[in-house]
């Protein structure tokens, strides 16, 4: 799956207009475990009650497929970001 962004940006002195997300069918359960481990240390301090839910670990596993470190998608335009956590999301929640 392709997301084209509304407004491309500028991450790591490289020019974003779409991201692909083709890799999301590839992860393995090893995978998933390995994002949701390094998360959860990351925010440990923190009580996350559906872990699919958090925008922030939607972004990370979005960097895992693409290759861009999940904090650079904070500079995505706003809807663009949205649309990038809610196509993680329905990943998540739609069983693939």
């Amino acid at each position: 799956m392709i997301l084209k962004l509304k407004k491309p940006r500028q991450i790591n002195g490289t020019e974003i207009t779409e991201l692909n997300l083709d890799g999301l069918e590839e992860l393995s359960g090893d995978d998933l475990q390995s994002i949701e481990a390094g998360f959860r240390l990351m925010h440990k301090a923190e009580y996350i009650p559906v872990i699919n839910l958090d925008t922030r670990y939607q972004m990370w596993i979005a960097g895992r497929v693409t290759g861009i470190n999940p904090e650079d998608f904070g500079k995505l335009y706003a809807p663009d970001y949205v649309a990038l956590g809610v196509a993680v999301q329905n990943f998540l929640t739609s069983g693939g």
